[in-house]
């Protein structure tokens, strides 16, 4: 009868302890939350990022044409 209890005790620990464990559900939870904050920023600031993007593109034009235009001879 002792070893039915202590293989009892010791099944209800392991389950316990599993209970307890729930890391996974956690940092599941963080990276979704994560996620729907960077979207929202996105949607939020979009005019600006479009802003920068654009300026981005018309810099390295720029230059991409101003060193094509110079006299390499």
């Amino acid at each position: 009868m002792k070893t039915i209890a202590h293989a009892w005790h010791l099944w209800l620990s392991d389950v316990r302890e599993n209970m307890r464990d729930d890391r996974g559900e956690v940092n599941i939870v963080a990276t979704v939350l994560l996620i729907v904050i960077a979207v929202t920023l996105v949607i939020f600031f979009r005019d600006a990022i479009e802003g920068w993007i654009k300026d981005l593109v018309d810099t390295i034009s720029g230059g991409v044409d101003a060193n094509n235009n110079t006299n390499m001879g």
